[in-house]
């Protein structure tokens, strides 16, 4: 697998696919792409990595759509180093029936940057 081509002397870059976005979705895509051997380009317009997921914590909830979570979940623990596991946040409203204090919702797991 190779990179982003570029023309000597160009601005332009030849990829098969641009992601927009930095944030859990953005990665995930260009993850995907780049591991099925297409030339990925993944730009973000913030200074820093991560886009809203990095504010919102990175918490993964996929209420309806569980069997398509679990994929996704063991997809990306199966081809990177990403870890998830259970987040001890509880529901919004936890005291309402069907809430629960905590456990529903997946995070990342810590992550030593510096192996990057």
């Amino acid at each position: 697998m190779t990179g982003p081509a570029t023309s000597a002397g160009s601005n332009e870059l030849d990829v098969d696919i641009l992601v927009v976005g930095s944030g859990a979705a953005g990665f995930a895509a260009a993850l995907t792409a780049r591991l099925a051997g297409l030339k990925v380009l993944l730009v973000e317009k913030a200074p820093v990595f991560g886009g809203t997921s990095a504010l919102s914590g990175g918490g993964v909830w996929a209420p309806g759509n569980l069997r398509h979570c679990i994929e996704a979940v063991e997809y990306l623990e199966a081809n990177s180093l990403l870890v998830f596991e259970p987040n001890p946040t509880p529901d919004y409203r936890a005291e309402s029936p069907g809430g629960i204090a905590g456990g529903r919702s997946l995070r990342a797991a810590r992550f030593d940057g510096r192996v990057l």
